[in-house]
């Protein structure tokens, strides 16, 4: 319920009537009519309250408007009587009024009307809400040492309403809290409110606000201690993003906990300042642990438009001992692509690169069309977040059979990306890239000379109310000293759910006979707006090009199409359908995909 302000004090007229002077005749006759009237006179017939509408106003404030009167309270299947139905509606302009002022409208006029159709009563409140009031002054002041704090004084610039605004105290109430949440997550844990006051003249419609607080001390971070944990402490440590004696912030708490997350060895995770225990300037942080269980299985069935139909089982270790080892393996089976493959784990202890050293064979069997691939691969890799990056350093040992060819490459592999968005499922701004650089030489043991470049970008902007505007590109780029000898599945192609829509999976390349080869070269880029309805539904338009080649000169294909968005409770599901629209006889496409915008 919006805010009402406290303390309001309404006077109402009195009219006193002098009482007529009554004979002793005349009182003895009254007392005999009333008798008379007691011994002969019917119960009054019980009334229903029918519909309580309120009209002139909408919104929130109709909705405060209906929540305050004692009218919309008043049980439809209670029987109403005269005098409590007189007294519900003397009191209905007083809670129109008080349910008014919270949205700026301090001279508002009520009409109200209680026609009656047999027993029922039924009640239509007209409002007039008038001239709002609006902010004249402001003075938002923030004493003490976080007057000299840049982000407190942002939200104090930032705070709402201000002069020539509507006065409306949801907004106020909202901005006081942020700045005092700002306070707070800053470490002024000793500040106070010094004058919360708002001044309203009437005559003039004008409010004035006035606003301070004392932040006191800024307060430093103290000892980190964890508890409930299942492993070492000393892998937790460098996953904290704060030194001790470094000014306390909310943002490098959320980062603990987001960093403890990523680490997927616990399933619940509390992070809170021991505000009673600061001194010396300084805070200590509790972590409190919970283990989430030791063994993840996994087992599903699917269908990809890209993928055809599948099926995976799968296996992780979350932590194999106290030294915070993982172990996963994973079988998926499906009519183009199946694979079996293992992965072990060890976290690192450095803090300024927290991650994981990991050696991950596997087998793999891919369709190329009329091509089949078999690929055995082991990878060792050092990962994790450098900064405010992932980085990942790889060591690739691969050896790829297809039809009558085997080339076994060995090659280091350095990728880095990064990652900011509002928020993870549905974001309005943000953006992602990641690039990754490949290089081959028989100097290592690879049959093949290559360097091979790969980047790719998302970028997501809201336009007004429920629309975005989403971007999409990717480049490819593989200089090698043997064409044809250079594997099926290190080469690029175009076409499918994450590519040129309108195209199949894997459609667009260069072919031979009816093979497509895959290319040396990739450029793809998408233009897409997405509407929703709701909170749930939506369309979008889209523009797809690009083109997988080996030769000179591309030859980009252009898809275009029209979807579905649904977000729904595991993330958003895109129904598209497009065409190419470089050959009219093209068929439509039909597009399936699953997952967060940022997901590669």
């Amino acid at each position: 319920m919006p805010f009402v302000p406290a303390g309001r004090r309404r006077q109402r007229e009195r009219r006193d009537h002098a009482p007529t002077p009554r004979t002793p005749m005349a009182s003895a006759m009254g007392a005999g009519v009333l008798m008379l009237a007691s011994l002969w006179a019917t119960p009054a017939a019980a009334l229903k309250l029918g519909s309580t509408d309120v009209a002139g106003i909408g919104g929130e404030a109709r909705t405060n408007v209906m929540s305050r009167l004692s009218l919309s309270h008043h049980p439809a299947e209670q029987e109403l009587t005269e005098a409590r139905l007189a007294y519900l509606l003397r009191r209905a302009p007083g809670e129109v009024l008080t349910a008014l002022e919270p949205f700026g409208f301090y001279d508002a006029q009520v009409e109200i009307e209680s026609p009656r159709d047999g027993d029922t009563v039924n009640v239509r409140i007209l409002v007039r809400p008038g001239r709002p009031v609006q902010v004249n002054q402001r003075d938002i002041v923030v004493e003490g040492p976080a007057a000299d704090d840049k982000v407190v004084q942002g939200d104090v610039k930032a705070f709402r309403p201000g002069p020539r605004e509507i006065l409306d105290h949801r907004t106020y109430e909202a901005s006081k809290a942020a700045l005092e949440r700002r306070l707070n997550g800053r470490g002024y844990f000793d500040a106070e409110p010094l004058r919360h006051r708002i001044t309203v003249e009437r005559a003039s419609y004008n409010a004035d606000i006035d606003v301070a607080w004392q932040s006191g001390q800024r307060y430093n971070f103290g000892e980190t201690r964890f508890s409930g944990s299942q492993v070492h402490d000393d892998l937790l440590q460098p996953r904290i993003p704060y030194r001790e004696g470094q000014p306390y912030s909310q943002q490098d708490l959320a980062e603990l906990h987001r960093s403890l997350v990523d680490l997927d060895y616990f399933g619940f995770i509390d992070i809170q300042p021991l505000t009673d225990e600061k001194a010396d300037g300084q805070v200590p942080i509790a972590v409190s642990l919970t283990p989430a269980k030791r063994s993840r299985y996994t087992a599903g069935i699917g269908y990809g438009t890209d993928s055809g139909p599948s099926i995976r089982a799968g296996l992780e270790r979350r932590y194999v001992n106290a030294s915070g080892h993982k172990f996963a393996t994973q079988l998926a089976l499906g009519a183009r692509d199946s694979s079996l493959g293992a992965q072990y784990r060890i976290p690192t202890t450095s803090p300024g690169w927290p991650g994981w050293w990991s050696i991950s064979p596997s087998i793999r069997r891919q369709q190329f069309g009329d091509v089949d691939s078999e690929i055995f691969e082991m990878v060792g890799a050092r990962n994790g977040r450098w900064r405010e990056y992932d980085l990942s350093l790889e060591a690739h040992l691969r050896r790829e059979r297809y039809g009558e060819e085997q080339t076994t490459l060995i090659y280091p592999l350095a990728r880095i990306g990064h990652t900011e968005a509002d928020q993870p499922l549905y974001p309005t701004h943000g953006y992602a890239w990641d690039v990754s650089l490949a290089h081959g030489d028989p100097a290592f043991g690879s049959d093949l000379r290559f360097t091979q470049l790969f980047a790719e970008g998302r970028y997501i902007h809201g336009l007004g109310d429920r629309r975005r505007l989403l971007l999409r590109g990717q480049l490819g780029h593989t200089l090698v000293d043997n064409n044809e000898r250079f594997p099926p599945s290190m080469r690029f192609y175009a076409g499918g759910d994450r590519s040129v829509r309108g195209y199949g999976y894997q459609e667009i390349g260069p072919y031979f006979e009816d093979t497509n080869l895959g290319g040396l070269k990739l450029a793809v880029a998408s233009v897409e707006v997405e509407q929703m309805f709701n909170d749930r539904w939506g369309v979008a338009a889209f523009v797809d090009a690009g083109d997988a080649w080996s030769s000179d000169r591309p030859d980009p294909r252009l898809g275009a199409g029209l979807g579905m968005r649904w977000r729904s409770p595991v993330g958003p599901v895109r129904l598209d359908i497009g065409v190419g629209l470089d050959d009219p006889e093209h068929r439509f496409q039909l597009h399936l995909n699953i997952g967060p915008d940022f997901t590669p």
